[in-house]
């Protein structure tokens, strides 16, 4: 798991407690270090029909500029290396490997604790 993944996942813990509940069920889809943009994914909003997926996904970008589709994804593992593609088509049981959770956390304010996590180095 990555660094910053890891401290978001200690902040998430704190605000559950804290934080109101939500209408959507947001999870966290990581992206690369250094990303200008982090995607959430409402899990309420998942359907599966044959090997296609919907969800309804929000991005947010390091200047707090945001914006809400629904994404149509193949589940045929074709792009499967992308995190968005591995999250929607992961069981249940798989996706908290792929994803992380908000519960009472509103996912601006995760985008932008993702942005003031600093990249570790690659070494």
């Amino acid at each position: 798991m990555m660094h910053w993944f890891k401290a978001l996942a200690a902040a998430a813990l704190l605000a559950v407690a804290a934080g109101p509940a939500q209408a959507a069920d947001w999870w966290l889809v990581p992206a690369r270090p250094g990303a200008q943009a982090v995607m959430f994914a409402d899990v309420e909003t998942l359907q599966r029909q044959g090997g296609v997926v919907s969800l309804r996904v929000l991005r947010i970008d390091r200047a707090g500029r945001s914006g809400e589709r629904v994404e149509r994804i193949r589940c045929d593992g074709a792009q499967m290396d992308f995190p968005l593609h591995r999250f929607a088509c992961a069981s249940g049981a798989e996706r908290e490997r792929y994803g992380l959770i908000l519960a009472g956390m509103p996912p601006d304010e995760a985008a932008r604790m993702v942005f003031a996590i600093p990249a570790r180095p690659r070494s």
